[in-house]
């Protein structure tokens, strides 16, 4: 049968209008908002610039981008936080030399971020580098998560299916015997992880990959609502422990900017 994709042609604010109210609650502050419509305003501009030529669309309308509801998801504050920030992006670079960059967010960084070089493989930059905010997040209700326990055997599963998805050698993996953190990044937050399996085969994963490894084909009560935790072996399970945080913590922190907003800051300082 014949395939086709339905594309929402739509003006950059008109578009932005639609995803504040998916990626914000309903009552946080107009600062707040105002700095989302920033940061996805830069993120949304900057995949534009990047997309292929051959590409019919620029944006995926849920996580693979930024979530987008379209008219109907419109509110009053989006609509006065874009007005109010019409043509506002942010920037980063020498003086004289700035550009817009991939503006990444996340909705909890568990008080220290990870830069998007650990956690996406990106060239590093200093607009996108880790950050220590301590307890200013803490409002979130994941700021700390509780102990996600699953099978080695699950995560075989998991993990061979996370290879058979992107066509990589973990599709062929042995059974996993283990899991260890590789390396912190300078603030405490681990960001490379490896996987070991009975044949001692070692994959190494950054943060980002082991998150959507234990969370393919998987169920709410079982996903890492990211990848800062600490690792338990025992015989028959790995318990990921210690869990802070939603999401994978580049960029903008959503419940920061919230507290921030409280704090009464305005959304340029934010």
């Amino acid at each position: 049968a014949d395939k086709f994709d339905v594309v929402n042609d739509v003006d950059i604010d008109g578009y932005l209008k639609g995803v504040l109210p998916r990626e914000l609650p309903p009552l946080w502050s107009p600062e707040t908002y105002k700095a989302q419509a920033v940061v996805a305003r830069t993120y949304a501009l900057f995949e534009l610039k990047a997309a292929s030529p051959n590409s019919h669309f620029d944006l995926y309308n849920d996580q693979r981008s930024q979530v987008y509801g379209g008219l109907n998801a419109e509110t009053a504050a989006s609509r006065a936080a874009v007005n109010a920030t019409a043509g506002t992006v942010v920037t980063a670079g020498p003086p004289g030399h700035e550009r817009i960059f991939k503006a990444y967010f996340s909705s909890c960084c568990g008080g220290i971020g990870q830069s998007a070089a650990d956690a996406f493989n990106d060239p590093p930059t200093l607009a996108l580098s880790e950050q220590a905010v301590g307890t200013l997040c803490s409002a979130s209700p994941h700021f700390n998560w509780p102990t996600v326990v699953i099978s080695k055997a699950e995560l075989t599963k998991r993990f061979r299916r996370f290879g058979q998805l992107r066509d990589r050698p973990e599709k062929d993996m042995a059974a996993v015997v283990r899991i260890d953190i590789a390396a912190d990044n300078h603030l405490g937050r681990p960001v490379r992880f490896v996987v070991t399996d009975a044949r001692g085969n070692r994959y190494t994963w950054n943060g980002e990959e082991i998150r959507w490894a234990v969370d393919t084909d998987s169920t709410d009560t079982t996903k890492l609502r990211s990848s800062f935790f600490q690792i338990d072996n025992e015989p028959t399970v790995i318990r990921f422990t210690n869990g802070h945080g939603q999401g994978h913590g580049v960029g903008l922190c959503q419940w920061c900017a919230q507290r921030r907003a409280e704090l009464g800051m305005s959304y340029q300082n934010i």
